[in-house]
């Protein structure tokens, strides 16, 4: 292929003196537009590029975002992008960069939040290995304004790196200590836990099924299940990887320390 446009964070404002561990957050391309959430407090954090040139289109948020990624969502019938930063969680205009609502987050630990916030409908969870998972619902009032209000916060789900997953009205994820758990969606009740991996999984599902890898190199076929923990599958691939997995409908792609893997299903 070809280049078709090269920037860096530098070039974008960015020291990212801030982040003690790098950049961890991904990009996100939606309708020909290209979202970086990076460290800009000055000129805007959360940037939107045109996908094919590079131009920019607008910056918003004048504060240090998290190691979390953008995600983009439709609530209410109106298209969002929820960004978590240092300080607060908020709904972003993807045309323009404005604020459409915002719920202040809990301020310890938040900066070294890794777990991508989660959007079930209008309900949104974010997990942290400090605060546990928080729940807030974010709500359209009849003038047009928004309005969130916080479900429940539990530690029973705490997730260090992990971004938890939804299935049958539950959250499933990894806990900070090692124990993979699953609590009810609307109260964070904790159903069961199962200590059945190493210290970082990653996961992707499709309804009650998941594929996950953890940093040990286990491949595992999940049954989501508010009842038990349940493995349909398990595979050694690997020795050591920290990277997310890649899933399409013949492979499943992931990075070790030494190579990239591609396994035929």
């Amino acid at each position: 292929g070809r280049t078709v446009f090269e920037l860096s964070a530098k070039m974008l404002g960015s020291t990212a003196s801030e982040y003690k561990y790098g950049y961890a957050s991904s990009p996100l391309v939606r309708d020909g537009v290209l979202y970086v959430a990076l460290s800009a407090k000055e000129s805007g954090s959360l940037v939107a590029l045109d996908a094919e040139s590079g131009e920019l289109r607008w910056r918003a948020l004048n504060e240090t975002v998290s190691y979390t990624s953008p995600v983009y969502s439709r609530i209410h019938g109106v298209d969002q992008l929820v960004v978590r930063t240092w300080q607060r969680v908020v709904g972003i205009d993807p045309l323009s960069g404005r604020v459409l609502w915002e719920h202040e987050a809990v301020a310890e630990g938040m900066r070294r939040d890794c777990a991508t916030p989660l959007v079930v409908g209008d309900v949104i969870y974010l997990s942290s290995e400090f605060h546990g998972t928080i729940a807030v619902r974010v709500s359209r009032l009849d003038d047009g304004t928004w309005a969130v209000d916080r479900l429940f916060r539990t530690g029973a789900l705490a997730a260090s790196t992990m971004s938890p997953v939804y299935a049958h009205g539950h959250l499933f994820g990894l806990h900070k200590k090692r124990r993979f758990v699953c609590v009810d969606a609307m109260t964070g009740k904790q159903k069961w836990s199962a200590r059945d991996f190493g210290y970082y999984l990653s996961v992707i599902s499709f309804g009650d099924r998941a594929w996950a890898l953890d940093n040990e190199g286990r491949l595992v076929w999940l049954e989501l299940s508010p009842d038990e923990h349940r493995v349909l599958a398990s595979w050694q691939v690997g020795e050591y990887t920290w990277a997310h997995v890649g899933v399409d409908e013949n492979a499943i792609y992931f990075r070790d320390a030494e190579d990239l893997v591609c396994l035929r299903l």
